[in-house]
């Protein structure tokens, strides 16, 4: 089994759902740490993938990236197959819009662990930085549902954040 660190659309399980198709395990809250979450248009992206995403979704398309700085990210750990990862890294572009990095996320009970997640090259152009523990997952309203327990996770992760940064 392979660990991914899930963040904006891919914190809702039906993200997941969609592009390996079945219900992952796992979904575990998790804060990603000394990353940012960051905002990237459509114009942004790389051309191959940009072009791509423009006839699907239009103009208007967005999606969340990290970057590594001073912050932190909520998402959720999910656990997928190798096979699956393949499936996320062929969906996402993988080596030319976007990379796959080993990363360590805190999960709820404090434990550290190793994950994988996706994010552009350190160069790549971005609109702007947005609050990693406060963001609506789903930045192109397309079938948009509020994440479930939504107040009790962020609760939590606040309290997680609070003793990260306090020690």
């Amino acid at each position: 089994m392979v660990r991914f660190f899930g963040y904006g659309a891919y914190f809702e399980k039906k993200r997941v759902v969609h592009v390996i198709n079945r219900p992952p395990d796992g979904g575990y809250p998790a804060l990603l740490v000394d990353y940012v979450l960051a905002v990237q248009t459509v114009d942004q992206i790389e051309k191959i993938a940009g072009g791509q995403l423009k006839k699907g979704w239009g103009n208007d398309f967005k999606c969340y990236t990290v970057k590594k700085g001073k912050g932190l990210v909520l998402g959720r750990v999910w656990e997928i197959t190798e096979e699956e990862l393949k499936i996320l890294k062929e969906w996402e572009y993988d080596g030319t819009w976007r990379q796959f990095k080993e990363v360590h996320v805190v999960l709820g009970n404090q434990s550290i662990v190793s994950a994988i997640t996706d994010m552009v090259y350190p160069t790549a152009r971005i609109s702007k930085i947005v609050n990693g523990l406060d963001y609506d997952p789903t930045l192109n309203k397309s079938g948009h549902q509020k994440r479930e327990n939504e107040e009790e996770i962020m609760k939590k992760m606040r309290q997680i954040r609070a003793q990260i940064t306090s020690e």
